[in-house]
């Protein structure tokens, strides 16, 4: 039984493009007149915003949320409070080389959940070296390869 800590990924790529959406939405909604004709996209431009912000307020609690344990146990993984089943477990997705991002893929999902991604902290090579011997020993494959996953 291996215990490792990890958190959840920052998510930085996507932290600056909803920035960026943030400041092209405000800068049109700063320089459109909205006549009785255009009052759909006034109130498009408005919902986008709204949800960009509730995006953006979502990915600042994660990037604050404290580091949690990832254990391997016999027949299972259990990622912070979730326990994940071996069998229920079709791959192990890495994405990146220097820090990468771990992904666990249950049967039949193609998009991951946000509890199944995470990225090691402290001994990054050790946790990642001690993952792929467990998913060996229980005929799971490891990829590497970009994947996505829920906001």
């Amino acid at each position: 039984m291996n215990t490792f800590q990890a958190k959840r990924p920052s998510g930085s790529r996507d932290f600056i493009g909803i920035l960026l959406n943030l400041v092209l939405l405000v800068c049109i909604l700063g320089n459109l007149t909205f006549p009785e004709y255009r009052l759909s996209w006034y109130y498009m431009v408005w919902t986008m915003l709204i949800l960009l912000i509730v995006y953006l307020a979502v990915m600042v609690r994660r990037r604050l949320q404290k580091p949690f344990s990832v254990q391997l146990d016999k027949e299972a993984i259990r990622v912070g409070d979730r326990k994940i089943g071996s069998n229920g477990i079709q791959q192990i997705w890495l994405k990146g080389y220097e820090r990468p991002v771990v992904g666990i893929q249950s049967h039949g999902r193609r998009i991951l959940t946000p509890s199944h991604c995470f990225v090691f902290v402290g001994e990054e090579d050790l946790s990642l070296e001690q993952l792929s011997e467990w998913a060996s020993q229980h005929g799971i494959q490891v990829v590497n390869k970009p994947f996505m996953r829920w906001i």
